[in-house]
């Protein structure tokens, strides 16, 4: 459990419920906005309510949504990268700073803009690579009539898991001064995409392969003006100025990272 960090989340799919539900209907209907919360307990209730929940409709389109076809093909994949890099300050040309501006920027009232955050993230990452220390990935493509309730399962655990973490789930406020020491940092980026063709597999400890990986994740949530994203979430630690995370810290809660 990592009791000495707080992580920042933005939790861009638990409210997508309404935006499945407008695209079984034919309906078009603007993107869920960014829930910014403040403790893990509140975060974590919503987890239950089932992301994909409204997909299941008395037009029976359910079984089918994630077998038609599109530019990522078809099914739904859950992918998640997170690497590490080292923070010699908190100013805004930091990835803490960076990480920040971008978030607070964020247009979250269209597809397109939620889509848009997970790809500059990604995109910030490649352009810190310098500074990378360790990385790690994963992807699982679901296919058939079951596809959305697995790919939910799995989801929400892998969620879950990432959010046992922390003590707390902490939003710095606009304008928080940039102070405090170096300090390694983990970002992770989850996504739940329709089709699959994103698959970069295990990219831990490759340099090379972290890189295509977050570029391959960069195009392929803004495919179809990011209406292809299902459900996305960008957490980073430590946030708070006079948080340090060590690498003993970190390879005690990532286990699964792999030196670069």
């Amino acid at each position: 459990m990592c009791s000495l960090f707080k992580a920042v989340v933005w939790t861009l799919g638990i409210s997508h419920t309404a935006a499945w539900s407008a695209l079984l209907s034919g309906r078009q209907t603007a993107a869920p906005r960014v829930d910014k919360l403040s403790s893990r307990s509140s975060r974590l209730r919503p987890l239950g309510m089932g992301l994909f929940d409204s997909i299941r409709n008395p037009f029976e389109k359910a079984s089918s949504i994630f077998e038609e076809s599109t530019t990522l093909g078809k099914g739904v994949t859950f992918a998640k990268i997170q690497v590490a890099l080292e923070a010699p300050n908190r100013s805004s040309g930091s990835i803490l700073g960076l990480l920040a501006d971008k978030a607070d920027a964020a247009d979250t009232d269209s597809a397109r803009g939620l889509a848009k955050l997970v790809s500059e993230v990604a995109l910030a990452l490649v352009r810190k690579s310098d500074d990378w220390v360790a990385s790690s990935s994963t992807t699982h493509n679901f296919l058939g009539s079951q596809a959305e309730g697995k790919c939910e399962t799995f989801y929400n655990r892998a969620v879950s898991e990432e959010l046992g973490k922390f003590e707390k789930e902490y939003v710095p406020p606009p304008g928080s001064p940039a102070a405090g020491p170096s300090t390694l940092v983990v970002v992770s980026l989850l996504c739940a995409l329709r089709g699959d063709k994103t698959n970069f597999g295990n990219v831990g400890g490759d340099r090379a392969a972290t890189t295509k990986a977050l570029q391959v994740l960069a195009g392929d949530v803004q495919a179809e003006r990011g209406e292809l994203l299902v459900a996305a979430e960008v957490l980073w630690t430590p946030s708070d100025d006079d948080e340090v995370m060590t690498r003993r810290d970190m390879f005690l809660d990532y286990p699964e990272l792999m030196d670069v």
